[in-house]
């Protein structure tokens, strides 16, 4: 049996999954981004930095969620495949854990980019 035809088992899929350091980079650029933007904001007196770089956390954090979200069907048509699911009930599975804590870290960035970018200006 080739490589590509080999049917992947259920501590391959979730160790996949689990791998969301691309994902973690992304929010942590979006946070610091919103940072350099409070600091130069603060230092020229000007809030308007802070409050436009809400869009870019907003903007960065959605599409963590796209990817999150792919990664998720990803796994699921896989698990489906695997099992041989042709319309019967569908195979059971789980999101693995680091991807629903994913889920609300990037739900939580999307409404502070929201906030930010709504008063961000507000801020002294």
């Amino acid at each position: 049996m080739t490589n590509s035809n080999r049917m992947p088992n259920k501590e391959e899929e979730e160790r996949k999954a689990g791998k969301i350091f691309v994902e973690i980079l992304i929010l942590s650029s979006g946070c610091c981004f919103a940072v350099a933007s409070y600091i130069l904001s603060h230092a020229t007196g000007e809030a308007h930095w802070f409050g436009r770089s809400g869009a870019v956390v907003v903007l960065l954090s959605v599409w963590v969620e796209t990817r999150n979200y792919s990664a998720q069907q990803r796994m699921n048509d896989c698990r489906q495949s695997a099992a041989g699911y042709i319309g019967g009930s569908p195979q059971d599975w789980s999101i693995p854990k680091r991807r629903k804590v994913l889920e609300y870290v990037t739900l939580c960035f999307i409404l502070l980019g929201t906030l930010i970018w709504g008063y961000g200006d507000l801020v002294p």
